[in-house]
């Protein structure tokens, strides 16, 4: 049974290709039909609510709450925020996050080895082998043992 477009919204009828439906438009929605017509996108043609302006003049339908958009929106949508601006110059110290190693490291296998040596490796540091995986595990526990010793 065919359905009308009761706003704009784009229609995947394979899950493949796009089409950008306006106001107005029918269609056969299949399987998709109660939940279009549950998120007000579509109804049986002749079937218009009553708050719709008609579509003939071809302007946008209006509703009869005006905070309510035309056209329905996804819920994942992200709304764009200004950016906030720094007043003040303000010193950061940046710590590294503290990466537990742990004591038999050595033994891990590559996998996990090489994920925790990328963790830890210095910028730049490519680690391609176990070599370079120990290379870089070594260097961050002796950077590590060396804040931790009190200054003298």
């Amino acid at each position: 049974m065919k359905h009308i477009a009761l706003v704009a919204f784009p229609w995947s009828p394979n899950g493949v290709d796009v089409e950008y439906l306006s106001a107005g438009d029918e269609r056969d929605f299949g399987g998709f039909t109660q939940g279009l017509k549950d998120a007000n996108l579509i109804d049986v043609p002749g079937n218009k609510p009553a708050d719709t302006v008609s579509q003939d003049d071809n302007s946008a339908p209006q509703t009869s709450d005006e905070s309510a958009p035309a056209v329905a929106m996804p819920e994942n949508i992200v709304a764009e925020t200004e950016p906030v601006a720094i007043t003040e110059d303000v010193a950061v110290e940046e710590t590294p996050a503290t990466i537990e190693i742990p004591s038999d490291w050595e033994a891990l296998p590559w996998p996990r080895l090489r994920s925790l040596a990328a963790k830890v490796a210095e910028e730049g540091h490519k680690i391609s082998n176990r070599d370079d995986a120990k290379e870089a595990i070594e260097a961050y526990l002796e950077k590590s043992r060396a804040t931790e010793q009190p200054a003298v």
